[in-house]
Formats: structure tokens, C-alpha cells, sequence
């Protein structure tokens, strides 16, 4: 509020503010909604507190074939921590890719396909106290590490997952790229808990796991590099998984609001308070998965 406060002095006069209230207040362009012919997006806050919810509804059901899309916030203009504004940038890539004209594809050899999927990220810290001495020998973290990583692996390709990076202490993973992976929020957070569950066990709760999930549209494109297939996935999704890890004051499995919602009511989840948070955005919500439900 004092950002917008400030930016408002800055920008306009008193007088001035008053007279764009009152013009934009009396602007009324629904006798004319029936004449838009181009494909249109509409997208509205559910509770904008600068425009009613209703407003947007209306606009939308003036215009031929308008399609219309809710986002979960109370701002009239999203916030970029919002998972409302995630949500937003997955709507509008959609609703443009599908309209428009498709470009000739490029012309790169290393490059088989580049797609844009909806799919859920899975991203593991492996906490060992070994971490906090920089002179441990090497060898020594790994004879403790790899075992716990090799375990990892297998748990996320029996669940349909796919190993984006590994690395000493932690594992990034993509669930949704495979066929027959609709349920790739589901199929994530079954293998997150499985994780946790076996890695502390394995290490005789030696080790701590720090697992996040989160959901959303990504780029994921397919590169050859002579007889090997990579696959490299950038957005969103990838970023908030490692954020959320990141975050989290205690081993647990954390999924994002985005990835509770995508799961359709299967997950088990406590809301995580601030407490267990650390530089996490205070209008994020996050959750501590308990349990997952199996998809019929």
C-alpha cells in the first residue's frame, strides 16, 4: 500500500486523480461488447477489492466466445509472489499459443522438440551434518550421500518421474512429461513421502529431508547430444520447488497451493505456519503433506 501510495503522488496531481475516478467510473462499453470478433481472454480476481468479481463475468458473456478465467487473490493487480500471478502467465501462454499462427520450428540440430507442458516439480535437500564441515573428505560425504541419491532415483522412475539434476546434497525431478502421467501432482507427492520416509530410515535418521513441490506450465525441450537425450525444463514450477526446499525450517514434504489444487483433493495437508518458513512470500500459501490418496 505505500508503494502504490507513493507511486499515485508521483504520478498524478490531486485534481487530476479525481477527474480519471470520475471518467473511468462512467465509462460503459456494453452495448458493444457483441462486436469484438477477435479471440478474447478475460481473467478477474475473485476478490479484487477495485473491481467487483461480477464485472469481469459480465464482460466475458458479452463476447462471442470469450473464455473466461478466476484467479484466487483479493488485488486488482496481481503480485508477482502471488500463486495467482503464476497462474495468470500459465492462462495468458495458453489461451496466445493456441491462437495464434504456429512458427516454423527451428532449424537446431541438438534441439528434437520443444514443448510447453503443465507438470509438477519435485526438488529433494538432503541435509547431513557432514555438510557444515567445508574439510570433510569428499569420499567420506559420499559413501553416506550416494547411496541415499541411488535410492532416490529409483523411487521417483517407479513413479513415473524424471531426473531434471542431482547433485551432493539434493535432487531436482519432473512428473508429467511421460505418457499416461495425468495424475503428475499425485504421482509427485507419493514419491516425495516415499522419499523422505526411506532416506531417513536408510541413514538411521542420520540425515534430514527437505522435499517441495510445486505445479505449473514449463518449457520443456528435448536436446540430443550425439547417442545421449537430455531434457532440460525451465519455469516457474522449477524455481518455486527449489524456493519452497529452500525454505523450510525442518525436514518435511511441502507442497505448494498450486500443486494442492492441481491434485484435485487427494492430498492430506496442514497449512505450514510462518514459523516453519524461512524468506518465504507472506501471501504464499504452503502446505505439509501427510498423506496422499491413490487416484481411481
Amino acid at each position: 500500500m505505500d508503494w502504490l501510495n507513493e507511486l499515485q503522488r508521483k504520478t498524478v496531481s490531486p485534481e487530476d486523480a479525481a477527474r480519471l475516478y470520475e471518467v473511468f467510473a462512467n465509462i460503459d462499453i456494453s452495448a458493444l461488447l457483441h462486436k469484438v470478433t477477435t479471440p478474447t481472454l478475460v481473467l478477474h480476481a475473485r476478490g479484487d477489492q477495485m473491481v467487483p468479481h461480477r464485472c469481469g463475468r459480465e464482460v466475458s458473456e458479452g463476447i462471442p466466445g470469450a473464455r473466461f478465467i478466476t484467479l484466487e487473490s483479493s488485488n486488482h493487480f496481481l503480485l508477482a509472489h502471488e500463486p495467482a500471478f503464476v497462474r495468470l502467465l500459465d492462462e495468458v501462454r495458453r489461451f496466445t499459443t493456441t491462437e495464434r499462427q504456429p512458427s516454423a520450428p527451428a532449424k537446431t540440430s541438438d534441439i528434437d522438440n520443444v514443448e510447453r507442458k503443465r507438470v509438477t516439480v519435485l526438488s529433494v535437500e538432503i541435509v547431513s551434518p557432514l555438510h557444515a564441515f567445508a574439510s570433510v573428505d569428499p569420499e567420506l560425504v559420499l559413501r553416506q550421500i550416494d547411496p541415499l541419491l541411488e535410492s532416490t532415483f529409483e523411487i521417483i522412475e517407479l513413479n513415473g518421474g524424471v531426473i531434471l539434476a542431482s547433485g551432493e546434497s539434493g535432487i531436482t525431478a519432473i512428473f508429467g512429461t511421460l505418457p499416461a502421467s495425468q495424475h503428475h501432482a499425485l504421482s509427485a507427492s507419493q514419491a516425495a513421502l516415499v522419499v523422505k520416509s526411506r532416506l531417513e530410515l536408510q541413514s538411521n535418521g542420520s540425515v534430514r529431508v527437505r522435499a517441495a513441490l510445486d505445479t505449473g506450465e514449463v518449457i520443456v525441450r528435448y536436446r540430443r547430444h550425439g547417442a545421449t537425450k537430455q531434457i532440460e525444463v525451465t519455469g516457474g514450477a522449477v524455481r518455486g520447488a527449489a524456493r519452497l526446499a529452500r525454505s523450510l525450517r525442518r525436514g518435511a514434504v511441502a507442497v505448494t497451493d498450486r500443486t494442492r489444487v492441481e491434485a484435485d483433493g487427494l492430498l492430506n495437508v496442514v497449512q505450514l505456519s510462518r514459523s516453519d518458513l524461512i524468506k518465504f512470500g507472506r501471501d504464499e500459501q504452503a502446505y505439509e503433506l501427510k498423506s496422499a490418496t491413490s487416484a481411481e
